[in-house]
């Protein structure tokens, strides 16, 4: 059966959703973004709705995995109010990417659902040549990207995503392994 490797990066904020679907026949990632958390969660009902012609593969950044919700740095340590704001921003993020998390594995029941943590999903890449750099030498070829609504931060981190579930798959690797590979990477 055909599998397809999707990433998720989900967020509390605006326009923060984003999910990425590799297609290895295609040799292409294919981004989606979303305005709203519950835009995002009613696509994931339809798509949990449909008939699938194949397997999925799925992996989710989990900021709830991470122990500490924020760090001080030099312009919030004597601002209380900068680190309460950053603290709850922090803290709806990581009760998001959890109700994801979580919904994926009950939608997708018969799929592959993982979770990371933002610190073990390594590095942001910040550009498609980036990506590239990063991907080419695992995957074998150069792939393709597709953009369904824009080219953001967070499609980037999707597309990162879907990599490591494919990595995850097709090496047989644990997020442990895949953690350690990540990390003597970058």
């Amino acid at each position: 059966m055909k599998k397809i490797y999707i990433g998720i990066d989900p967020a509390a904020r605006a326009s923060g959703n984003a999910l990425c679907t590799f297609d290895p026949e295609t040799k292409t990632f294919y981004c989606k973004t979303f305005a709203t958390l519950a835009s995002f969660i009613i696509y994931l009902n339809q798509k949990a709705g449909e008939k699938a012609t194949f397997a999925r593969c799925i992996l989710v950044e989990n900021s709830n995995l991470q122990t500490a919700n924020f760090q001080k740095d030099k312009y919030a340590e004597n601002n209380p109010a900068l680190l309460f704001f950053r603290g709850a921003k922090i803290g709806k993020n990581q009760q998001a990417a959890q109700v994801v998390f979580d919904l994926c594995k009950a939608l997708f029941i018969n799929d592959i659902t993982n979770q990371i943590s933002p610190t073990n999903k390594g590095a942001k890449l910040k550009t498609q040549s980036a990506l590239i750099d990063f991907f080419t030498p695992a995957l074998g070829f150069i792939p393709s990207f597709a953009f369904i609504d824009k080219e953001t931060q967070d499609c980037y981190d999707a597309i990162k995503l879907a990599f490591y579930a494919y990595i995850l798959d097709t090496k047989q690797l644990t997020i442990k392994e895949l953690c350690n590979i990540n990390n003597l990477i970058l």
